[in-house]
This record gives C-alpha cells, structure tokens and sequence, in this order.
C-alpha cells in the first residue's frame, strides 16, 4: 500500500522530508527506544526508507541528466569574465558589496 505512494512521489523536496521523518521522528524516535518488542516492525519502516531513498536517488539523478547534462552553454554563458566587465560598468560594486549612499 505504501509503496505505490512512494513511487509516485516526484518532489525531491517531499522525498528528502520523508526520509528525515522516517529516520529521526519514527525509527529514533519511536522504534528504537521500545528495544527488541518492535523489531519485525522496524524491519517495515527500514525497507520503507529503503524505498524512499531509491526513489530520491532516481528523482535526483533523472534531474541531473535532463537540467544539467542536456544543458548547452550560450555564448554569453562561456563568457563569463566579459559579464564581469559588463556588470561593472553597468552598477558600481566594490569588494564589500553595492555601494551604500551615505546620508548627509
């Protein structure tokens, strides 16, 4: 039952969440302080962790492959140190941050 919610979980954000709550909330929280009582259950909420962290796993590689490894630097992109020089002549910017106008 859990399971096909999980797979269906696309959010990188909602997985990373639930594998926290899983871990700190559930199993260090709950499971492991009630000692051996609880040990066919913790065995559940592990392979439920298993779970949601393959999914992250695949959610985030997914991710790397079609927005970064697709990814084609404009010509602009490539020039960085020319954005540098233009952004310099566009706002004042010094080594501590945009210049603060003092007041009188």
């Amino acid at each position: 039952i859990i399971r096909p919610l999980i797979i269906s979980i696309k959010d990188m954000d909602g997985l990373c969440e639930c594998v926290r709550i899983i871990e700190s909330e559930i199993l260090e929280g709950s499971i492991i302080p009630m000692g051996q009582a609880v040990v066919p259950f913790k065995k559940v909420v592990e392979k439920i962790l298993h779970d949601v962290q393959e999914r992250l796993i695949y959610c985030t590689s997914k991710y790397i492959e079609e927005s970064i490894g697709a990814y084609t630097p404009s010509a602009d992109d490539i020039d960085y140190p020319g954005k540098l020089t233009i952004n310099d002549a566009d706002s004042p910017v010094d080594a501590h941050g945009p210049e603060q106008k003092q007041n009188d």
